[in-house]
Parts: structure tokens; C-alpha cells; sequence
């Protein structure tokens, strides 16, 4: 199978190695192109010519995006997942992982939402997989080989055969439609203000 996994640092740091490693340990195909501090909304507007190049030239059965925070929860990220859902047959959402500063994990939990709002059972919940601070590098954000192989198994173990391409419904976020996600972000930032 050609897997194509995109993302920010945290697809092209450890959890990104470790699901490329366990793809390829699997008999894949598998080309990362990943950016640190880009998040889908930059991948849009700033690498959306590479990654439709990779498309073609891979012609990826499955293709992974593995995304932190970079993005805020926004009409514009919105607007970029779906883009995204959109641009191939077989697209994973994976993240955004859990943080211990309580302002980026009220903007993950937003993500999360919208993640689940668009790519459905597609999206890879990472919240049950990373959670614990001794796994993270002193940054809070990053994590370590051993935090990173931990999210990286647990993508591909969310992932089942090709055929039917369920995700256990166990670690799927809650569903929520466009509209909803959008009124949560705007009812937390009228909270913020």
C-alpha cells in the first residue's frame, strides 16, 4: 500500500517517525513531507502545490496528516481540513494530542471537535495516547522517542485493513456538524475576551 503522511513537528518528529517506521515495517510505501510549525491552514496556503504534486506522483492509497496545534480553532482551519478531505479518496486526520498549558488544550479540544466534525471515523484520536507529562521533551509540547512511538503505534493501530477502513468507534470524537464546531469556537472566544 502508498501512504503519505504530511504534518507539522509532530509529523516530523517521533510520532511521525514511529508511524513511518511501523508503516514501512509493514510492507508500505510510505513518503513524509512534514514542516515544523505548519499546520494544515499553512499547508493550504504555503505547501498545497507539493502536496498535490506528492498526490500525483505517489498516488497514495491513504494519506495521514499529523498535526499539533499550529493552527488556531478557526473558520480558516475549518475551511482547510475540509479542503483536505476533499483532495483524496482515503484522508486520516491524526491529533491533536493532549498539552499541559490549559490555553492550547481548550484550543486542542476545539480541533479535536472540528477534526471529528469532518474526517468522521477518519479521525485519529490522539487525547486516550498522549497524556502523560513524562513523555513530553521540557517544551510541554514536543514529546519524546518514547511519548512520539506511543501516538505513532496508536495511529496505526486506529487504522483497520484497507477494505473497510473503520476506525473503532471507542476512540472517535464525538461528532459534531460544521455549524456546531464553528458556534463552539466562537462561544470560546467570547469566553476569552
Amino acid at each position: 500500500m502508498k501512504i503519505l503522511i504530511i504534518g507539522d513537528s509532530q509529523g516530523a518528529g517521533p510520532p511521525g517517525n514511529a508511524l513511518a517506521r511501523s508503516l514501512r515495517g509493514a510492507g508500505n510505501d510510505v513518503r513524509r513531507i512534514a514542516y515544523e510549525g505548519h499546520g494544515a491552514y499553512d499547508w493550504v496556503r504555503l505547501h498545497w502545490a507539493e502536496y498535490t504534486d506528492a498526490l500525483r506522483s505517489l498516488n497514495p492509497d491513504k494519506v495521514i496528516m499529523v498535526f499539533g496545534s499550529n493552527d488556531l480553532a478557526s473558520e480558516r482551519l475549518l475551511s482547510a481540513m475540509q479542503r483536505f478531505r476533499a483532495s483524496a479518496p482515503s484522508v486520516f486526520y491524526a491529533g491533536p494530542p493532549q498539552y499541559l498549558n490549559e490555553s492550547r488544550q481548550r484550543s486542542s479540544a476545539l480541533i479535536r471537535a472540528m477534526a471529528g466534525s469532518v474526517f468522521g471515523s477518519k479521525h485519529l484520536d490522539a487525547w486516550p495516547y498522549t497524556g502523560s507529562d513524562a513523555e513530553r521533551r521540557p517544551d510541554g509540547v514536543h514529546f519524546t522517542a518514547a511519548g512520539g512511538a506511543k501516538w505513532g503505534r496508536a495511529i496505526v493501530g486506529q487504522m483497520v485493513d484497507s477494505a473497510s477502513e473503520v476506525v473503532s468507534s471507542q476512540w472517535v470524537a464525538p461528532l459534531l456538524t460544521g455549524a456546531a464546531a464553528l458556534a463552539a469556537i466562537g462561544a470560546w472566544w467570547w469566553r476569552k475576551r
